[in-house]
C-alpha cells in the first residue's frame, strides 16, 4: 500500500527537533512496508501553519485524485484546518474514497469528511505525532483498523468505566476543542445516537469546564449514548493554590445524563501508545458467557465499517 503524506495544519519540519521525528515517522512507515509519497508543501512552514490555505488543499485534493495512493496520513496536527473546510472537494473524496489519518487539528477534517460522505476515517498516529515513536501498540492498531478493519482489546487493558452501561455504536470524536470548531456549521457530525469520542491538552479545569458545557449549550449530550474519555493531558487543575479532582469535576458534568463513559490514556496527545479508532466506524463491548453488561471476559471491539 502507499501513503500519501500531507500537511493540512501546522508545519512539521520547522525545528531540528520536528525533523528528527518527522524522519523517524517515515522510518516506521517503511518499517510496516508501507511506501510513501511526500505532497509538495508537506515540508514548508508559513508561521504558525504550513503553507497557504489553497496550497494545503491543493496538497489534499491531488492526494485523493492520485490513483496510486490508498491512502493519506496528515504529517502533524497543530491549529487551524477549519480554514480549508469551505473549499474542500467532498464530491472528489467521495469519488476516490480513501481514508484519512490522524489526530488534534485533523479532527476537525475526519469528522467534516465523515459528516459530508458517510465515508469513515482514521483517527490515529501522524508521522512526527505517533510514528516517531514506533510503538507496538500504536503500529499493530493501525494495521488493525487499516488493513483487518478490526481490533480488539480486553476490557482490563483498555479502560475502565466512570459510568457503567452498554456501549455500542457508530463512533465520532477527536479532539474535544477541534470539534467544537465545528459545531453550528455545516460540517457538523449528525451526533444522533453516537458514541462521542474525545482527549484534550493543555486546558485550564475552568476552560476545559466551559467547553464541556458549550457542547451540552448545543444539545450534543442529548444527542449521543455513550461516551469514551481519552487522555487528558497538561490539564491545569490548581485554583487559588488548591487542586481540583478533574474526573470528579467530569463526572459531575454528566451526572444527569444516562449515557456509559468509558475511560482510557490509550489515544490523545502525549501517550506512549496512541490507538486507531475510526470516525464514521463502530465500536462494542462484548462478553463471554453473558451480555456485555453482565458476561465476563470482556472485550472492547472496533470496526472499521458499519454493519
Amino acid at each position: 500500500m502507499k501513503i500519501g503524506i500531507v500537511s493540512p495544519s501546522a508545519p512539521s519540519t520547522q525545528t531540528k527537533q520536528r525533523k528528527k521525528q518527522f524522519n523517524l515517522g517515515l522510518k516506521t512507515l517503511k518499517s510496516l512496508g508501507f511506501d510513501y509519497q511526500l505532497s509538495s508543501h508537506t515540508k514548508n512552514f508559513l508561521h504558525y501553519l504550513s503553507d497557504t490555505p489553497q496550497n494545503r488543499l491543493k496538497d489534499l485534493h491531488q492526494m485523493y485524485q492520485d490513483k496510486t495512493i490508498d491512502l493519506i496520513v496528515a504529517a502533524n496536527g497543530g491549529w487551524n484546518s477549519n480554514q480549508l473546510l469551505s473549499r474542500l472537494n467532498f464530491n472528489l473524496i467521495k469519488k476516490n474514497p480513501k481514508p484519512l489519518v490522524g489526530f488534534s487539528d485533523i479532527t476537525i477534517l475526519l469528522n467534516a469528511i465523515f459528516a459530508k460522505t458517510g465515508l469513515s476515517q482514521i483517527h490515529g498516529p501522524m508521522v512526527t505525532w505517533g510514528f516517531d515513536k514506533n510503538n507496538k501498540v500504536t503500529n499493530q492498531s493501525f494495521l488493525g483498523i487499516l488493513i483487518k478493519r478490526k481490533q480488539i482489546f480486553s476490557l482490563p487493558s483498555f479502560g475502565s468505566f466512570l459510568k457503567k452501561g452498554q456501549l455500542k455504536g457508530v463512533l465520532v470524536g477527536g479532539n474535544l476543542t477541534s470539534l467544537e470548531t465545528l459545531i453550528g456549521t455545516p460540517y457538523e457530525p449528525d451526533w444522533q445516537r453516537k458514541i462521542f469520542f474525545w482527549e484534550v491538552t493543555e486546558k485550564t479545569i475552568w476552560n476545559l469546564d466551559r467547553v464541556l458545557t458549550h457542547f451540552k449549550n448545543a444539545g450534543v449530550w442529548e444527542k449521543i449514548k455513550g461516551m469514551i474519555i481519552g487522555n487528558l493531558n497538561k490539564i491545569n487543575n490548581k485554583f487559588c493554590a488548591k487542586k481540583i479532582d478533574v474526573l470528579k469535576m467530569i463526572k459531575n458534568h454528566f451526572a444527569d445524563y444516562n449515557f456509559p463513559i468509558l475511560k482510557t490514556d490509550l489515544f490523545g496527545h502525549n501517550t506512549p501508545s496512541n490507538i486507531s479508532i475510526p470516525v464514521g466506524g463502530k465500536i462494542e463491548i462484548s462478553a463471554e458467557g453473558g451480555s456485555a453488561s453482565g458476561g465476563k471476559n470482556k472485550k472492547v471491539v472496533f470496526y472499521n465499517h458499519v454493519s
